[in-house]
């Protein structure tokens, strides 16, 4: 019996030792990290994009990552470096996911992309079902290729309307 009061308060001890020292945050932040973390205050260079999103480097070109905050649908759309939009490759396909932040539960939004066109050009896009979407993690899978290529943001909505 003493035996096994001693491992218990060993556990005990030990989980108080973790959360104090703040690994377990750490930790779930980087467990859901697939890919380099794109939003404010992330990047190395920050841009912002023609239709209010968030732009990175995707091979040669650029990826705006839009969100309409009333109707929680997600654009991503191919750009070039005079941010001008071109059409999105036909054999880029995708599958992501969201989570709020701001939620108590943990719960996880899951989403294809589909191939839309916005001003005759080609885009991806995704409807969450999720109307006045609030701040959100997602990764976005894409399938480019034979490779995938995994992109993260974190996203929150400038002002409320």
């Amino acid at each position: 019996m003493q035996l096994r009061r001693k491992s218990f308060f060993k556990i005990v001890l030990t989980l108080i030792l973790i959360i104090s020292l703040g690994l377990i945050p750490k930790l779930s932040n980087s467990a859901w990290s697939h890919g380099p973390l794109m939003g404010k205050g992330y990047q190395e260079e920050e841009l912002d994009g023609p239709n209010g999103g968030i732009v990175l480097k995707l091979e040669k070109n650029y990826v705006e990552f839009v969100v309409d905050y009333k109707s929680g649908d997600i654009s991503l759309i191919m750009i070039d470096d005079d941010m001008n939009p071109i059409p999105m490759p036909e054999d880029i396909t995708g599958r992501g996911y969201l989570r709020m932040t701001r939620m108590k539960s943990n719960s996880i939004k899951w989403f294809d992309l589909k191939r839309g066109y916005r001003d005759q050009v080609p885009y991806l896009y995704a409807t969450t079902g999720i109307e006045s979407i609030g701040p959100f993690n997602a990764v976005v899978g894409l399938n480019i290729d034979d490779e995938r290529k995994n992109l993260r943001f974190s996203w929150a909505p400038k002002h409320i309307e």
